[in-house]
């Protein structure tokens, strides 16, 4: 059974972190970001005086299968007049069903924080920070 969870907790946050090493670990060319990067850019950025972010995981049984984060920014939607979500550390295996679970839990987080506008992404924050996901080797930037 696939279940998402909202990342609350040092454990799932190390897990969250650390579950393209798993995904990505038979491609050669991955190359992993830092941990302590990672763990500080979801706990420490100064984006967080500001915005919202909720990580979460997608699970089959007790497995990780798949990762995204909902962001509110709010200084974008204060700039661009707009009320807008976006997504970003979106990693999944290869099922269709667990990709629609994790972009229909962020939507729903998104709506619960009364965003009406667009979804978009994938950013990690903001087009500051990493952008785009691997299509098949192929970078997509679709932001």
């Amino acid at each position: 059974m696939k279940t998402i969870v909202p990342v609350n907790s040092k454990q799932e946050l190390a897990a969250f972190i650390d579950f393209p090493h798993d995904l990505y670990k038979a491609d050669a060319n991955y190359v992993p970001e830092l941990f302590i990067g990672q763990r500080d850019l979801l706990t420490k950025h100064p984006f967080h005086k500001h915005n919202t972010v909720q990580p979460f995981l997608a699970y089959d049984g007790d497995k990780i299968v798949g990762r995204i984060a909902g962001i509110l920014n709010n200084t974008h939607n204060e700039y661009n007049k707009a009320n807008d979500g976006f997504f970003g550390f979106f990693d999944c295996i290869d099922d269709k069903s667990v990709a629609t679970l994790l972009f229909e839990t962020v939507t729903t987080w998104l709506k619960e924080k009364q965003v009406t506008g667009k979804l978009l992404g994938p950013v990690n924050f903001s087009t500051n920070e990493p952008c785009g996901l691997l299509v098949e080797g192929l970078t997509a930037h679709l932001c």
